[in-house]
C-alpha cells in the first residue's frame, strides 16, 4: 500500500470524524437552545397565572374600597340629617356602586388581557423550541451526509492519483470483425 493511499485514507477518516463531531455539536447546541426556550415558555405560563391572580386580587380590593366609599357617603349624609334611602342620596350611592363594579371588571379584564399576552408568548417559545430541535436534526444529518460524500470523494481522488483506473477516460473494447468505424464495444 502506497503512502499516498494511507494519507488518503487518513484524510477520509478525518473528514468523517469531523462531520460526526460537528453533527454532535449541532445537536448539543440545539438541545441547549430548546431547553432555554422551554424554560422561557414555563416562565411565561407562570407570568400569565400571576397576572390573573393579581388582577382578581386588585379587583376584589377595589370592590372593598368602593364599599368603604359608599359607607363614608352614607355616614356623611346621615350625619347631616339626609335620608340615605331615597332621592339624590340613594342615586349617589347607586352610581358609586355601579361605577365601582365597572372599574373592578376593567381591572379584571386588563389582567386577563395581560395573561393572554403571556400565554401567546409561551406558545411562541414552545414552537421555537420544537423548530430548533427539528432544524438541528436536519442540519446534523446534512453535515454527516456531506462529510461522508467528502470522504468518498477523497477516496476516489486518492485512488486516481495512485494510478488506479489507468487515468484514461476511454472505454477499452473490441471492434467486431469487418467493422471499420471508430466505435468500440464492451467485452
Amino acid at each position: 500500500m502506497s503512502a499516498l493511499a494511507v494519507l488518503g485514507g487518513i484524510s477520509a477518516v478525518s473528514s468523517i470524524t469531523g462531520s460526526i463531531s460537528e453533527a454532535g455539536a449541532i445537536k448539543s447546541q440545539a438541545a441547549y437552545e430548546s431547553q432555554q426556550l422551554q424554560m422561557n415558555s414555563k416562565l411565561a405560563d407562570l407570568q400569565a397565572k400571576s397576572a390573573i391572580r393579581v388582577g382578581k386580587e386588585n379587583a376584589e380590593n377595589y370592590r372593598r374600597q368602593v364599599k368603604q366609599t359608599i359607607g363614608s357617603q352614607r355616614a356623611i349624609m346621615a350625619a347631616q340629617g339626609i335620608d340615605i334611602s331615597t332621592g339624590s342620596a340613594l342615586d349617589i350611592q347607586t352610581d358609586t356602586a355601579e361605577w365601582g363594579a365597572v372599574d373592578a371588571l376593567t381591572i379584571k379584564n386588563n389582567a386577563f388581557r395581560e395573561a393572554a399576552g403571556y400565554k401567546i408568548e409561551a406558545i411562541g417559545y414552545r414552537g421555537q423550541a420544537d423548530f430548533t430541535t427539528s432544524a438541528a436534526k436536519y442540519r446534523a444529518r446534512n453535515t454527516l451526509i456531506s462529510g461522508g460524500l467528502s470522504a468518498i470523494n477523497q477516496g476516489f481522488q486518492t485512488y486516481a492519483l495512485a494510478g488506479g483506473g489507468g487515468g484514461s477516460s476511454t472505454v477499452k473494447g473490441t471492434t467486431p470483425p469487418g467493422y471499420r468505424g471508430s466505435k468500440t464495444y464492451f467485452n
